[in-house]
């Protein structure tokens, strides 16, 4: 059983959907286990600073640009022997804390997390869910063995992060958990994904969801 971890973040104008986040967060994450709450913000020009403050969470900049040095940031924060990293537009399933976590009993994970659909359009959420029910099923495991790794609802032995030299370490958003994924793998540990353990990305309509598959290639 996990005692104590750390909660990390990076946010780049998230106002809109920042409260609905950690709200959520707040009723799955057991206070009483919370050591740290860090989010890195990437030079935010809405309220994204004072409504992370106002829920708790210690505010520090990025040392770069982007998610790679996002997390690398907050790497250098983490303190407890397990974290947590988020997303800024992602509601945290009501089961994830006590599904997820258990998983890094076993000392060859080093990595877990749920999966995440958008919120809407039902069309798009509907075509995800079936994608991500073939993949569960799939018994080609290198076909399978990217799909559903994220790093926005998703625990890691921070020993193990660190051992392999951090995230990756790349110019671009994109890639960053596949990268990751790969780096795991190469250390010979396990990332496991449970496709039973849905949470959601805020989305407004079918145009946001699809700029952000095309942002993320």
């Amino acid at each position: 059983m996990i005692h104590s971890v750390d909660l990390v973040m990076w946010t780049k104008n998230g106002a809109t959907t920042l409260p609905e986040v950690l709200g959520s967060i707040d009723q799955v994450v057991p206070k009483e286990v919370i050591h740290k709450r860090v989010i890195v913000d990437d030079n935010s020009t809405d309220n994204t600073r004072e409504i992370a403050k106002k829920f708790g969470w210690t505010v520090v900049f990025n040392d770069g640009n982007g998610i790679s040095d996002g997390a690398n940031t907050a790497l250098k924060h983490v303190e407890s022997d397990f974290f947590i990293s988020f997303e800024q537009d992602l509601v945290l399933a009501q089961d994830w804390w006590q599904k997820i976590p258990k998983y890094l009993s076993n000392p060859k994970t080093a990595v877990a997390s749920g999966i995440r659909l958008p919120n809407q359009p039902s069309v798009v959420k509907a075509i995800q869910e079936y994608s991500m029910e073939r993949n569960r099923q799939d018994i080609n495991e290198t076909a399978a063995f990217l799909y559903g790794k994220t790093l926005d609802n998703t625990i890691y032995k921070t020993s193990v992060i660190k051992k392999i030299g951090g995230f990756p370490k790349i110019t671009i958003s994109a890639g960053v958990d596949n990268m990751l994924a790969k780096k795991i793998s190469a250390a010979n540990f396990e990332w496991k994904v449970d496709y039973n353990v849905c949470s959601f990305h805020l989305r407004k309509n079918l145009r946001q969801e699809l700029a952000h598959n095309y942002w993320y290639g």
